[in-house]
């Protein structure tokens, strides 16, 4: 049973997370797919906030500690009112080699846009952004919709930073065969429901990718991580640092939100703030 989306219209899911904060989890099944579910919910909440927003991405990309690239991004992120999923554009606003190129996500499907392209192209969901980075890491996964979640284990881990950390370890299952990554494993903190680390993997259980949370700040009315550090699990020394700042409640037009408007999009990096501080 999938809990109902905001935490504030639903006094089922408050007892819930009540119980679970106090120690106290259900002994059905039942009952403890519906505390999972529940706490996939919070977290969903602390990634992406119920409202449209906007924010600035900065991508740096390592090979075995050593920089290799940086790029910025600016995202606007439409959270729609009906049962559709959020859709997205981002706009590249450095390096000036890339400047002005627009990424579009709408449910699962993805386009690029390239100023010097005719014409916006369909990209494939497993596409990188910059390094390992993901659009999907840039927006953040949808997984309250998409996802199924079962409690696996509760075990102390250690988050970016290498701090030790008493947290519950989920297992999420995909609910279509086309989302992003058939099986998520997440871990959360255990104290305030926070996400600690994310294993995102493939139908033969083998990890692609980490996810470590940190940084978290106050915006847009609840704490959120400011900083993701994505691993790639397939080639050793690769990693992908996130950093997000400047959210804001900010919305384009719907019409923005559509293949056929990318290249004027694409023409807002030229009068982008961040941009022009580059």
């Amino acid at each position: 049973m999938k809990p109902i989306r905001h935490l504030s219209a639903s006094a089922s899911i408050i007892i819930i997370c009540t119980a679970a904060a106090l120690g106290f989890f259900p002994q059905s099944q039942a009952h403890a797919d519906d505390a999972a579910d529940a706490i996939v919910t919070t977290v969903e909440d602390s990634l992406k906030p119920l409202k449209s927003f906007s924010v600035l991405s900065t991508i740096d990309t390592y090979r075995d500690r050593v920089a290799s690239g940086t790029m910025l991004l600016r995202t606007y992120v439409n959270i729609a009112e009906s049962n559709k999923g959020p859709s997205s554009v981002s706009i590249v606003l450095s390096p000036q080699g890339e400047r002005g190129k627009v990424f579009l996500r709408i449910d699962d499907a993805f386009w690029l846009y390239d100023p010097g392209a005719r014409r916006p192209v369909r990209l494939s969901t497993q596409q990188r952004l910059m390094g390992d980075a993901s659009l999907a890491d840039v927006t953040h996964f949808d997984l309250v919709d998409n996802y199924s979640a079962n409690f696996e284990n509760e075990e102390v881990i250690a988050d970016a930073s290498g701090k030790s950390i008493a947290s519950l370890r989920l297992r999420l299952s995909a609910l279509a065969k086309t989302s992003l990554y058939p099986t998520l494993r997440l871990w959360v903190d255990k104290s305030d429901r926070q996400p600690v680390k994310i294993e995102c993997l493939s139908s033969t259980g083998s990890v692609l990718k980490t996810v470590f949370y940190g940084r978290f700040r106050g915006f847009l009315g609840k704490p959120r991580p400011t900083e993701l550090m994505v691993i790639d699990g397939t080639a050793a020394g690769r990693v992908t640092r996130i950093r997000f700042s400047e959210f804001l409640y900010q919305d384009l037009q719907a019409e923005a939100y559509t293949p056929e408007a990318m290249p004027s999009v694409s023409k807002f990096a030229d009068s982008d703030s961040a941009a022009k501080a580059e």
